[in-house]
């Protein structure tokens, strides 16, 4: 391979931590993958409190380093800081999702930038009201080029629908991403097919997620569920439950929504939400047609709490409903359980289907929820099947892969995401190495 066009592959975040930033270039052409921020719940420059600027939030999040130093990446031509890059003359974004690590950028993209995602996950920037120009969506399966870098969709199985990863054939070299990923999901096939994919391509590079490598964010004992798990267990509190039950979920996460009204309707109740998630479902459902949503994975028509009729008939019979719980509106959950109970004794505990986060003790929140699950008296059930794969699945997917060099991001413990007997590589943020023929690599 001419060493001219020889891919590059800069490493902006991701590489000790959670939060994808990687830039794939040849030459004056570049994609970006993905555009989101760090997950630091905990110890990051911004959080709940603290905030960058409203208007000028890419130009805080480039001044501490969470935001990839792109000349022409962001709208409103921000400030950037010393070493960024200024060469690139055709430049685009890839997203795999629709979670803030990976696209929490987005609503500061350049205008004239294309940003290529699936329609799915394009709807549900859309559904957020996150604006943008240049959309391209592609279709699982479908193709698109960056310069002389051709990408394939390969579609995954994460939780929210549209997940996807890609396949690059850039000259001799071919590179795969995962993006987010589970093998113990609802469609493990997805990952089966990724694989096959890889396999036919003869892949030089796998860059694969690796979140829970080392146990960092591996759930507690009891509650890394299967999707068959996750049925037993609805299946189980809806049979226990005889008066209030909540349900805190992604309302992103269509797939799994649907399935949840599916059996809450099943045993006699209907979901009532909060008019927020009533507004954010019904953007979704107008959008719908744009994306051909299977009808099976769009969410059943819900009920919102402040309809003054659907308030009433909560207060006369909770055990009609699922009330919708996430920690914002546990304020307005306390006022209703009053409202129904008039200050009288607690019949006990209430059932919560805990499907959304805080997801554990590694988020700022978690003290602040369990405060609140004691004072509402709620008794959590732990549902969701956890987006990431355990660290033993982690090495099975590689193993099947097969590339000739693994290159672990997304992961709070690199080291641990590659299994013995495989070449790989652990970048260190700001690192730019140069892909050689046969998976071999320069340091720049």
């Amino acid at each position: 391979m001419p060493q001219a066009l020889a891919p590059t592959l800069h490493f902006f975040q991701g590489t000790h931590g959670l939060g994808v930033q990687v830039l794939l270039r040849v030459g004056t052409s570049g994609l970006l993958f993905d555009f989101g921020t760090p997950y630091e719940p905990t110890r990051g420059p911004f959080n709940a409190f603290v905030r960058p600027r409203a208007g000028r939030e890419a130009e805080d999040l480039l001044r501490v380093g969470w935001a990839p130093p792109i000349a022409g990446l962001y709208a409103g031509n921000p400030v950037l800081p010393d070493g960024a890059l200024h060469d690139l003359e055709n430049l685009a974004v890839f997203t795999s999702h629709h979670d803030l690590d990976h696209s929490a950028l987005v609503p500061h993209l350049s205008p004239g930038v294309p940003l290529y995602a699936t329609p799915e996950t394009i709807r549900s920037y859309r559904a957020m009201g996150w604006r943008h120009d240049a959309y391209q969506p592609v279709e699982a399966g479908g193709s698109f080029r960056v310069g002389d870098m051709a990408f394939t969709v390969v579609e995954v199985d994460h939780g929210p629908l549209g997940a996807a990863g890609f396949l690059a054939r850039v000259g001799e070299a071919t590179i795969a991403y995962t993006g987010d990923w589970r093998w113990h999901g609802a469609h493990p096939e997805r990952i089966d097919a990724f694989i096959e994919v890889c396999r036919d391509a003869d892949v030089d590079v796998l860059l694969f997620e690796a979140n829970r490598a080392g146990g960092h964010y591996d759930p507690p004992p009891g509650e890394d569920l299967s999707q068959e798990g996750w049925c037993e267990r609805v299946d189980a509190t809806l049979d226990r439950a005889d008066g209030w039950l909540v349900y805190g979920f992604d309302p992103r996460d269509h797939a799994a929504l649907r399935a949840a009204q599916d059996r809450f309707e099943a045993a006699g109740r209907r979901l009532v939400v909060h008019a927020d998630t009533a507004e954010l479902l019904a953007r979704y459902d107008a959008l719908a047609a744009e994306v051909a949503t299977p009808a099976a994975l769009q969410p059943r028509p819900v009920l919102s709490l402040h309809d003054p009729g659907v308030r009433d008939a909560v207060l006369r019979d909770p055990s009609r409903f699922v009330i919708e719980a996430r920690m914002e509106v546990f304020p307005e959950l306390q006022h209703l359980f009053e409202e129904v109970e008039h200050g009288g004794a607690r019949r006990g505990a209430r059932p919560f289907l805990h499907a959304g986060g805080p997801f554990g003790s590694f988020e700022a929140s978690w003290a602040t929820f369990q405060g609140w699950l004691e004072r509402l008296s709620l008794d959590r059930v732990p549902l969701s099947v956890n987006g990431h794969a355990p660290e033993a699945d982690v090495h099975r997917l590689v193993r099947a892969v097969a590339p000739r060099l693994a290159i672990p991001v997304h992961s709070p413990d690199p080291a641990r995401a590659v299994p013995e007997g495989v070449a790989r590589f652990l970048p260190q943020r700001g690192d730019v190495i140069r892909l050689e023929p046969g998976g071999v690599i320069t340091h720049l």
